[in-house]
């Protein structure tokens, strides 16, 4: 009887204690689980990449404001240009629009996306001739010509 209580118990004192390899993945799991809850400091995105975000959203007003803030802060910066002349054609203010590409052009002519933004709104005001002018130059700064 003694033999057999030393058999179970040691078959329980097995089945309790882990092996080696199952002690390795509990420590492992619990670092993984450790890890999970780390989280990285988030890094604040600039009112350029905000206002391009609000502009994929359709949320054009919000990607306007954005834009200008870009401007504000950095009125040489092309790009505040460009995406201010977006989201003002489709809130439908070609007039705004334009200016702000020309401006945009002003400041990167070599931009051939600033040409094509320039075209778009000139087209949108039907002044096709002049369209077609800033569409060519756009192909000749590398931006392919619209369909």
């Amino acid at each position: 009887m003694l033999h057999t209580f030393a058999r179970l118990t040691l078959h329980h004192i097995r089945h309790w204690l882990p092996s080696p390899a199952e002690q390795k993945l509990r420590f492992l799991a619990a670092q993984d689980r450790k890890a999970q809850q780390f989280h990285l400091p988030k890094v604040p995105i600039s009112p350029l990449e905000k206002g391009r975000q609000f502009f994929q959203q359709g949320q054009y007003s919000e990607a306007l404001s954005c834009f200008q803030l870009v401007i504000e802060e950095q009125p040489n910066n092309s790009w505040g240009w460009h995406g201010r002349g977006d989201a003002l054609q489709l809130l439908g203010e070609y007039a705004g629009a334009l200016e702000a590409y020309e401006k945009a052009i002003s400041l990167a002519a070599q931009q051939g996306i600033h040409h094509a933004g320039r075209a778009n709104a000139l087209r949108a005001q039907g002044r096709l001739r002049e369209a077609e002018q800033a569409q060519q130059k756009a192909q000749v700064f590398g931006t392919p010509a619209r369909s």
